[in-house]
């Protein structure tokens, strides 16, 4: 089986000079955790996910060890959001992305993903995002292709 049997062509993109909080929208809107950064010609800039927004949000457990009012200033959480919706996108996607072609098994894919602790490989043909590949694809496809053989 092909990554290309099993991608999700659905996703969402925005523009790297595009606020974080319209990111913040996408999240909330279409229960995504992660979007791509997309340049207008379809090329893959970088990828924005929860996990990176929390990084700038949340307090570092070393920062709550050494000052134990950081467990209750919610007002100092509050500030960092505001100030980070208005940031743009670049200033927090992941520049360097993994990616994987639509021709490639999925078991290599699966694989690839396990080794780098990624969720999700997005997938590029020609320079150009085409799909997107998450676990759930790979173990959906598995499960469809297993009900053949049944």
């Amino acid at each position: 089986m092909k990554v290309k049997q099993a991608m999700t062509q659905q996703f969402i993109t925005v523009d790297k000079d595009e606020k974080l909080r319209k990111v913040n929208e996408a999240f909330q809107r279409y229960h995504s955790e992660f979007v791509l950064v997309v340049s207008r010609q379809g090329e893959l800039e970088g990828i924005v996910t929860y996990h990176e927004l929390f990084q700038k949000i949340l307090p570092s457990y070393d920062e709550v060890m050494q000052d134990q009012s950081v467990r209750l200033g919610m007002e100092r959480m509050e500030e960092k959001i505001e100030k980070l919706v208005n940031e743009p996108v670049s200033s927090v996607m992941v520049k360097n992305v993994a990616t994987v072609s639509p021709d490639m098994p999925i078991v290599e894919a699966g694989a690839l993903m396990q080794a780098k602790k990624i969720s999700q490989m997005v997938v590029v043909e020609h320079g150009k995002v085409v799909g997107v590949l998450r676990f759930r694809d790979i173990m959906w496809g598995f499960l469809l292709k297993s009900k053949e053989y049944v």
